[in-house]
């Protein structure tokens, strides 16, 4: 009897205690349970929440984007200008960084990072052809898809093969700072100012620079990729090529004959520029010729 009496008091006292401290609990504040989602107060969903008003917002920078290369039917975009791409050097064998630039479609600079800048000229463009080496394709041929296993440097020396073989090489080289081989490959065939066929490669870092290049030379040559010019087209071509350099020889022979003696100006000891290129014109004017089945030699005032 004793023991109910007691537990009756003892609960009559926690009421009364609860009566008293439930107002003074009320007041307190507890914080939420912190979620364990991230919160993120970039988010339209958090950042006008009272825990991000006092946070300071990070912005995330726009990458710059680089010009559009092509109209959104692919035609070029002039002024043409595309950086970060590579170019053989047939001399070393390796792959230099260089940017290509085009004003018009008449001609397209070659912008190395260090060294002189060269042109294409659209009208000396013979053919091109592009390759897609990350599934060994190859525009205007297709009995090469094993063409693996060739060095830049055994087959530019020429043949027929030659430029479907440098297109398909994987020894070309690298860029700097790149890890693997770029697998787009752009190459020009072109007739250059001396008469004499060389050959451009181009490397594309990825594909949809590849797919710029090729539409850059493809508008500006006329060609679709394979195709080469008519023996009749390059004539006409080397006609002109023909006459430029007999003009620049002209002109050269009257400034030499300006300033040095018949004797100093027709020496073959000689080491001035000028004279060894009057040299050189004509050698090439008599191969221009011979091309064009010309019979009559060029002749100079060094002829005999």
């Amino acid at each position: 009897m004793i023991r109910i009496v007691e537990i009756c008091l003892l609960m009559n006292r926690l009421i009364l205690l609860s009566i008293i401290f439930i107002p003074f609990f009320s007041n307190l504040y507890f914080p939420e349970k912190v979620s364990s989602v991230e919160i993120n107060c970039n988010s339209p969903v958090w950042k006008n929440k009272d825990r991000c008003k006092d946070k300071t917002v990070v912005k995330k920078k726009k990458k710059k984007r680089g010009p559009e290369l092509l109209t959104t039917t692919g035609e070029i975009k002039y002024p043409f200008t595309l950086e970060k791409i590579g170019m053989l050097d047939p001399s070393s064998g390796k792959t230099i960084p260089v940017k290509l630039f085009s004003e018009n479609k008449d001609f397209i600079e070659i912008i190395p990072k260090n060294g002189e800048k060269s042109n294409i000229d659209s009208e000396s463009i013979l053919q091109w052809s592009v390759g897609d080496y990350s599934e060994v394709k190859f525009s205007g041929v297709e009995a090469l898809a094993s063409g693996g296993g060739f060095a830049a440097g055994a087959i530019i020396a020429g043949g027929p093969a030659a430029p479907f073989l440098l297109l398909a090489s994987p020894f070309v080289g690298m860029m700097s700072g790149n890890v693997a081989y770029p697998q787009w490959r752009v190459l020009v065939r072109e007739l250059g100012d001396d008469g004499r066929e060389k050959q451009i490669l181009l490397q594309a870092v990825n594909e949809q620079n590849a797919f710029a290049i090729r539409s850059l030379v493809s508008k500006a040559s006329g060609l679709k990729a394979g195709v080469t010019k008519s023996s009749g087209e390059i004539d006409i071509l080397r006609e002109k090529k023909l006459t430029k350099l007999e003009n620049e020889s002209l002109i050269l022979e009257n400034e030499l004959l300006a300033a040095y003696s018949k004797g100093e100006v027709c020496s073959k000891d000689s080491e001035n520029n000028k004279v060894m290129r009057y040299d050189e014109i004509k050698t090439l004017i008599n191969g221009l010729r011979r091309s064009l089945r010309i019979e009559e030699t060029f002749k100079n005032i060094c002829s005999s």
